[in-house]
């Protein structure tokens, strides 16, 4: 039996009706994870990254990030499951325009080390048409017509990898954003590895000088999703609703 676990990042109040309706929904596999530093109303059990025994404070402009950084920085968090997996708090636990909430019942049929679940899923040309940008003569711009991340994103991960992608490879592909994803234990491993480099070299932090966009959040989601693509999972879409609460 698959032993898997979805750590869900908050920063401000849980509702209990985006998951109250998911009758196997419990802490053996959802661990509620608080961000920053303001007082949260809660009514579920959570861990609070702050006190991790080894904790590094990245910036709320990293947004899910953090998060993710740090629990990979912190092992026995994980090191035990076969699938570990990040979520939203302003993510119901239902497909997306479905009304039931049986999220858990499909991740739980859909196990496998061959298989990436995705919370949300776009097409990498819908992405990459955004235009979102990552252009060292342009900070501080979120989107325009200079550099799209996508080209420095693949440069950075060929660069780790010793890899020769290029986006053609990847431009007609499903992409995994918003930070929500399970996964198997040996395939984040494996994208932290190139994630944590990243973020460690401070590189983004040139292109958001003052800390408006949180652009470092918006680029590390799509660094970890071309990661995703390039481990060659099966992708199984179980794109869920997203309030985008505040």
């Amino acid at each position: 039996m698959p032993k898997w676990k979805v750590f869900i990042v908050f920063h401000q109040l849980i509702y209990d009706d985006i998951y109250g309706g998911d009758g196997l929904f419990g802490k053996e596999n959802y661990t509620f994870l608080k961000v920053g530093e303001q007082n949260c109303p809660v009514n579920y059990e959570y861990i609070d990254i702050r006190y991790f025994s080894n904790y590094t404070p990245l910036g709320k402009y990293y947004a899910e990030s953090e998060a993710i950084y740090n629990v990979y920085k912190n092992p026995e968090l994980w090191q035990d499951l076969s699938h570990i997996g990040f979520s939203q708090y302003d993510k119901p636990h239902k497909l997306k325009n479905q009304e039931k909430y049986n999220i858990t019942e499909l991740i739980i049929n859909n196990l496998s080390p061959q298989n990436h679940i995705s919370f949300e899923t776009y097409t990498m040309q819908t992405d990459f048409n955004q235009h979102i940008m990552m252009d060292e003569d342009r900070p501080n711009e979120l989107t325009g017509n200079g550099k799209n991340c996508y080209y420095g994103i693949i440069h950075d991960y060929n660069e780790f990898h010793g890899t020769v992608f290029c986006l053609g490879d990847i431009i007609k592909k499903n992409i995994n954003l918003c930070s929500s994803f399970l996964l198997p234990v040996k395939n984040f491993d494996n994208i932290m590895k190139f994630i944590s480099h990243i973020i460690e070299s401070k590189k983004l932090d040139q292109f958001d000088t003052f800390h408006q966009h949180r652009i470092q959040g918006g680029l590390l989601e799509r660094y970890i999703g071309v990661a995703i693509i390039l481990e060659n999972l099966n992708l199984i879409d179980l794109t869920t609703e997203h309030y985008n609460l505040k």
